[in-house]
């Protein structure tokens, strides 16, 4: 699933939560033509440091501290904007998305990868159930979040949905809506 949707990455390029790096060998090199790569951790930070040094792509790589919920990036900076399993730990996610939406270019888009409540009524309803220990024991994982009005109060329309597991996980791809660009 994250090759697949790296690999439509093109453009100048954000990855908030960039972690570890384990997006970092997935990006087309023929595509991208700058990456920032965003974390609150130091140490994933230091990790991915050293990935990025072993793909094609290294020096057109930027990692950098920062929080996404105060993007130090001008509105309209990037073409893609990545998010994979991150939005589920952010402490504010609206806000996230709404920075997220904030840098993305009016004909850019924001590719994610998240858990999300599934289709089926009695599986979100386990998930609600176990979410708040889901919660403790996955660093703050919430694992149930309702991704489509998180993504239209952001301002953001999705244009393409892919759902996996039932929708325990969910591929998205969405751009930025007109009246708000």
């Amino acid at each position: 699933l994250r090759a697949m949707l790296i690999g439509k990455a093109s453009g100048r390029v954000l990855e908030v939560g960039v972690g570890t790096g384990l997006n970092l060998p997935f990006y087309d090199t023929t595509r991208v033509t700058s990456l920032e790569g965003i974390d609150l951790s130091d140490g994933m930070l230091s990790i991915a440091q050293t990935k990025r040094k072993a793909i094609p792509l290294n020096d057109k790589v930027r990692l950098s501290r920062m929080d996404v919920s105060a993007l130090d990036f001008p509105s309209r900076s990037f073409d893609t904007v990545v998010d994979t399993f991150s939005l589920c730990v952010f402490p504010d996610p609206q806000k996230a998305l709404q920075e997220m939406c904030r840098v993305c270019a009016p004909d850019g888009r924001l590719l994610l990868l998240e858990h999300s409540a599934a289709e089926n009524p009695l599986v979100a309803l386990y998930q609600d159930v176990t979410a708040a220990p889901i919660t403790s024991m996955s660093k703050g994982c919430v694992w149930n979040q309702r991704l489509g009005p998180l993504l239209q109060n952001a301002g953001l329309e999705v244009r393409s949905q892919r759902s996996v597991l039932g929708g325990v996980l969910r591929v998205i791809e969405a751009t930025p809506v007109a009246s708000r660009v």
